[in-house]
């Protein structure tokens, strides 16, 4: 558990994931999200260690609610800035994740926001005037 996590274990834990996506993608991760949002004080010191910025959300969809509900909760939630957390498989049923992506990007859309990268994000100045950007 990177919530528990010793030095040691967490810089093994970081190292063999960073190896293992750079096997799978060809690119060297450069972020950190860890498991379920929990990390331990080594386990920030570890990811800061390796120049990998800790990055949590803010909002998430609840796959036990409709697609349609999510949307409407999402949307009223989110801001400049904002990094919603949703998953497309894993262990839960997902489903509604899927199916909510379409609706939920148009309605933020139509707030005046737009869509970024979490590299782009953490680059925007941090200003009253900063972009209109998730």
């Amino acid at each position: 558990s990177m919530a528990l996590g010793r030095p040691r274990s967490v810089t093994r834990q970081l190292h063999r994931a960073a190896n293992a996506i750079t096997h799978a993608t060809g690119k060297v991760p450069t972020l950190y999200r860890p498991p379920y949002g929990y990390f331990s004080g080594a386990t920030a010191m570890v990811a800061a260690g390796m120049n990998y910025p800790i990055v949590l959300w803010d909002t998430k969809f609840d796959v036990t609610d409709s697609a349609t509900s999510n949307i409407t909760r999402i949307t009223g939630q989110v801001g400049r800035g904002s990094i919603i957390l949703g998953h497309d498989g894993g262990t839960l049923n997902n489903e509604v994740v899927v199916h909510a992506l379409p609706g939920l990007i148009d309605a933020i859309r139509a707030r005046g926001l737009r869509f970024v990268t979490v590299t782009q994000l953490l680059q925007t100045p941090k200003t009253a005037k900063a972009p209109s950007h998730l």
